[in-house]
């Protein structure tokens, strides 16, 4: 039935009128599949919530009367329950089926575990109930048509099955047995780890490669027994090698400075050595493999080390790239090497001008610290140069390095958007060491992505604030932009931003400043590489000063129930659009009138304007705040975008000519007007949107007049307006107002003390705090 605030608006009447109405099938099929629906929104806490109410459904389910052409077989019977316990963000799933037309034996199938049940327990217990609450209940059901059930639940033969299903089920077995085999024989096998020479050649970092690359390293299970001669001949036939080379292999290991380089050349020595004793402690056995021509020497001299070689170019663009390696007599120089190492094809020809001109500069690449000069005319034993050591050659600024692989010239860009210089190994390596991705993402946008910015850990605050300015482009000042940190709690911007005295006192380097977390107890990780910037009206210094009051400015006095738009009024008047802004005051001596003055001076609103300022609690007006207030100390700083549930306002304190010519020169009162969403108002206090004031006459009005008022504030049209409620909220209790006739009057000149609500639903999305970014899933069924 459709009546009473229900009724129906039917096509020809004026009036909204008593209706019936329902719904009746065609047809039905021979099994039903019904969805209970354990899922709603709760428009007060602004979450989805799953309903445990008790819900009953028969053994037997009589459709007939609902079918138009009723052919009389509608007459379903239970055959499964799915049912699943938890709440609405998670739990666990579980199915009851009687497989048997012919029987009444239930089963629990629940994962692997298969168990006989009876059919209260099945049926009964799952109805679910709020008091006691239970969180386990009937999620789905499945009916199947009672004439048709003993040829849909016949016994399967094996002529049932669908080919494509068994061999389906022959295979997750012939897999699961694999698996089964593989954790048995687990402790005989051991991870080896094959990196080739000619990856190291296209490295452009520091160390030889990046350990962890999935591209450069290959990675094998091998059995721990297996002889390195084995495993050689298998390496040999996986690289596809020709009759002309062979394979020299190296034993890499981690130092003391955590690099991990070659240590020892394998050698026919090792040939029948099990590769378990070969991989000495470590749990992975890492192998370089160099491929070298048969008539190569195939074991190195005693004196002989192998020493890796890399260039490092200032310009057009810093690069650092591996350019081999070479066997080097530990009496020989330096100088003698490099000029060794200047016949291998992959020496770029800039390189080996400079070399014979004597116009280089060369280092040892360790760690820490990064790099140390070499004066090369010392021989490598003296400088204590052994295998696996790296050696940096250095070309001078004036040379331009090209001649590099394509592949290679692709990975250079401009380090740390030009904002520092890199001229030397030296540079460049600190750049390597202290790099660090940062995303700024808009305070008014905190979900949205924000500007990818390559910066140092060792950046001050200043120049952190100066690279972001420069990203910002023109008109940004790096003075009047502050930083907030990421809040491990909400999982979004911290509501205070990082203030100056506490990064002089911890240090204002990015790392501490991506670090730091002022809660009890509170810790923070470099994943949370973001910060949220803010563009403010004052320098950042004066903040420290003066006592800030976030206010917003609204010159529609928050009437308008699509939310605080960001131009509401389209008009150059900057004072006629909304505006959440900062207002700096002196400590401890400043009103609230001493804010209204600055914003107006910020926002340049007419000196004539009277201001008021209304304090606002989740979408509740609290109070009007006096003038002559003091600000407090601490002043509550809702962070714009972070959808926090308080606000100061400040708007008009003038009477429309709309009201002015209602009220006349009769006394009023302010009353707020809050939103309420649908069914949800019996002392629910789940009020939304931008509550507003209304001034209403002291001797009372009538209803009906109080809605025409409303409706022309909200600017809704009369035919929808008509459809929503409007109430009295006293405290907890809520009134309808339904006689349009009857007089209303406030009772109390206190803010607040009685309010009028209007029931609507929403326009926009529900507000959420910052930390509860996504909303909640409902019950979903994995196939």
């Amino acid at each position: 039935m459709l009546d009473g605030d229900n009724k129906y608006r039917a096509e020809g009447y004026e009036e909204l009128q008593d209706a019936k109405r329902g719904v009746k099938f065609s047809t039905l099929p021979p099994v039903l599949q019904l969805h209970l629906k354990r899922f709603e929104f709760d428009y007060v806490r602004c979450v989805n919530v799953k309903i445990n109410d008790r819900l009953e459904f028969p053994g037997e389910l009589d459709l007939r009367n609902y079918v138009e052409k009723s052919s009389g077989n509608e007459v379903y019977t239970l055959h499964s329950v799915l049912v699943h316990v938890g709440d609405v963000h998670a739990g666990h799933y579980y199915v009851y089926i009687r497989p048997f037309a012919e029987n009444n034996q239930w089963y629990k199938f629940d994962d692997e575990t298969v168990t006989r049940v009876n059919e209260k327990e099945a049926i009964d217990e799952n109805f679910g109930s709020p008091t006691p609450r239970k969180l386990s209940n009937a999620y789905m059901l499945q009916y199947v048509r009672k004439d048709k059930a003993m040829s849909l639940l016949k016994k399967v033969e094996a002529e049932d099955v669908p080919k494509t299903l068994e061999e389906r089920i022959l295979l997750d077995a012939e897999e699961e047995e694999n698996r089964r085999r593989e954790r048995d024989d687990f402790h005989l096998f051991m991870d080896v780890a094959f990196v080739r020479e000619e990856s190291l050649l296209s490295h452009t970092g520091v160390d030889l490669i990046p350990w962890d690359s999935a591209e450069r390293l290959e990675r094998r299970l091998i059995r721990k027994s297996m002889s390195f001669r084995e495993l050689a001949e298998l390496v040999t036939g996986h690289l596809a090698l020709d009759s002309h080379q062979t394979l020299r292999v190296w034993r890499l290991c981690q130092r003391q400075n955590g690099t991990i380089r070659p240590d020892r050349l394998l050698t026919y020595d090792d040939a029948d050595v099990p590769l378990s004793k070969l991989s000495g402690l470590g749990a992975e056995l890492q192998l370089l493999v160099q491929t070298v021509p048969k008539s190569a020497v195939e074991a190195m001299e005693t004196d002989e080390v192998l020493i890796f070689f890399k260039v490092f170019a200032p310009k057009p663009l810093p690069v650092l790239v591996c350019i081999g390696s070479l066997a080097c007599t530990r009496s020989a120089t330096v100088k003698h090497s490099i000029q060794q190492l200047m016949k291998l094809k992959s020496v770029p020809r800039e390189l080996a001008v400079a070399v014979q001109a004597g116009n280089i500069t060369v280092f040892e690449e360790d760690t820490p610290p990064p790099i140390k000069p070499i004066d090369i005319e010392q021989t490598h034993d003296e400088l204590g140069l052994g295998t696996g050591d790296i050696v940096v050659i250095q070309l001078p600024p004036s040379v331009l390095l090209h001649s590099l692989p394509p592949s290679i010239l692709e990975k250079r860009s401009t380090p740390l958007q030009g904002m520092h210089q890199v001229k030397t190994a030296s540079d460049y390596f600190t750049y390597l060491r202290n790099r660090i991705h940062v995303e700024f993402r808009d305070l008014q946008k905190p979900a949205e992505k924000g500007i990818m910015l390559e910066l140092l850990k060792t950046d001050t605050y200043g120049q952190t604030r100066k690279a972001l300015s420069h990203a910002l482009g023109v008109g940004s000042d790096p003075d009047k932009i502050r930083l907030y940190p990421f809040d491990i709690v909400t999982n979004g911007p911290r509501q205070d931003s990082l203030s100056l005295v506490q990064l002089n006192s911890r240090g204002d380097s990015l790392e501490n400043m991506l670090e730091m977390d002022y809660r009890p107890g509170g810790y923070a990780t470099m994943e949370s590489k973001i910060f949220w910037y803010e563009r403010i009206d004052y320098d950042l210094e004066e903040f420290e000063k003066k006592e800030e009051v976030r206010i917003t400015w609204r010159y529609d006095c928050g009437m308008y129930i699509q939310g605080a738009s960001t131009a509401i009024a389209e008009t150059e008047d900057r004072w006629m659009r909304t505006k959440v802004l900062s207002v700096l005051v002196p400590f401890h001596t400043s009103t609230y009138e001493d804010v209204t003055k600055e914003m107006k001076k910020k926002l340049g609103i007419p000196s004539e304007i009277p201001v008021r300022v209304v304090e606002v609690k989740s979408s509740y007006v609290c109070r009007i705040v006096p003038l002559s207030e003091l600000v407090p100390h601490i002043v509550h700083l809702p962070s714009t975008g972070a959808q926090l549930d308080y606000e100061l306002r400040a708007e008009p304190d003038v009477l429309d000519d709309m009201d002015r010519h209602h009220l006349g020169r009769g006394e009023y009162s302010w009353v707020s007007i809050l939103h309420i969403p649908r069914g949800n108002y019996l002392g629910s206090r789940g009020y939304f949107g931008d509550p507003f004031l209304l001034p209403v006459k002291a001797e009372g009005e009538k209803v009906g007049v109080l809605r025409e008022r409303i409706r022309k504030k909200v600017r809704v049209k009369e035919e929808e307006f008509d459809n929503w409620a409007l109430f009295a909220i006293t405290g907890s209790s809520a009134d309808a107002l339904d006689d349009v006739e009857a007089t209303w009057s406030v009772g109390s000149d206190e803010i607040g003390s009685t309010s009028l609500a209007i029931e609507h639903t929403r326009r926009v999305p529900p507000k959420r705090t910052y930390g509860l970014m996504k909303y909640d899933k409902p019950l979903m069924i994995k196939s």
